[in-house]
């Protein structure tokens, strides 16, 4: 046993800092059998969730081609073990590294389209639309969903932020009142340093929050613009595509050279194919396949 190691070089990955917010005191290995000190702890909730993740993943890949289920293990569980090494070199030179992380677009689509299926459903009967707040009960049940979907990802840094946001955005639904982004954003700040101070000078932590800031700047900024209120929505959407890849680009590329010494080449133009993809399709069927698993129809949603 030893001491944590530090640096391999100035500024590099600083394992022994992370080794001490871990609790780690020393790392080591045996050439002999290992000797259990004394039994493992009876299953507690952090062993079940994740045994809900391998399994989940297994599933996947059991019943999807090699190369599309470690993209979709990654996307939905946060598991990357599945996932092609080439694969990951190609999404991180063309700058789409940030769909495998569970992050504010995952949870952005996933709550938002639980709050308005929900909402359309409960629509459909009259009485409910008289007599209960459904609006509400959407909200409600998107945070619900959101919380599932944080716990069987792994909760990193940058899905703690998304759904930190997610939740106020809806808790300001139930109190009826409006939901300011940058504040929420800056609620999830408090609350991931507050739980993960070291966090602060991660790279995930760092990325993640330039990209956010910088995106609801922008667009807030946007939103004054009456004359392209008058385009077609086809086109705004488009708009806001390029905006969207060329803002987080800018945002994170300085981060990026910093941390992993490269810069993205066809960001913009990748993340405008990609993104709406994931959006409409991506996301959509990884619901669809999850809602139809205990049915046995899972096909539907991975495509087999």
């Amino acid at each position: 046993m030893s001491p944590p190691p530090g640096p391999a070089e100035p500024y590099g990955y600083d394992f022994q800092r992370q080794a001490w917010f871990a609790q780690l005191g020393a790392v080591g290995y045996t050439r002999s059998p290992v000797m259990i000190w004394r039994a493992a702890p009876a299953d507690q909730g952090g062993l079940i969730v994740q045994k809900w993740r391998q399994k989940i993943g297994a599933h996947m890949a059991a019943h999807m081609p090699a190369r599309t289920a470690g993209v979709a293990v990654a996307i939905t569980v946060g598991d990357r073990m599945y996932l092609d090494r080439e694969v990951q070199q190609t999404l991180r030179a063309a700058n789409l590294s940030h769909l495998l992380a569970i992050s504010g677009l995952h949870m952005g689509l996933l709550t938002s389209l639980v709050f308005f299926l929900t909402r359309a459903l409960l629509s459909c009967l009259p009485y409910l639309i008289l007599n209960w707040p459904i609006k509400k009960i959407a909200a409600l049940m998107s945070i619900g969903v959101g919380a599932g979907y944080l716990m069987l990802s792994g909760a990193s840094v940058a899905t703690e932020r998304a759904y930190i946001m997610a939740f106020t955005i809806f808790a300001a639904v139930l109190l009826e009142r409006r939901a300011i982004t940058l504040h929420a954003l800056a609620i999830a700040a408090i609350l991931v340093l507050l739980l993960r101070p070291e966090a602060l000078l991660g790279p995930g932590f760092q990325m993640s929050f330039a990209a956010t800031g910088l995106l609801i700047i922008v667009f807030n900024a946007m939103s004054q613009w009456t004359w392209a209120a008058r385009w077609p929505s086809g086109t705004r959407y488009l708009m806001g595509s390029v905006v969207s890849a060329v803002v987080a680009g800018l945002a994170t590329a300085p981060i990026a050279a910093a941390h992993f010494n490269i810069l993205p080449h066809y960001g913009v133009l990748a993340n405008v194919v990609a993104v709406p993809i994931m959006g409409f399709v991506v996301m959509p069927s990884a619901i669809l396949a999850a809602a139809l698993a205990p049915l046995g129809e899972r096909r539907w949603g991975f495509g087999a």
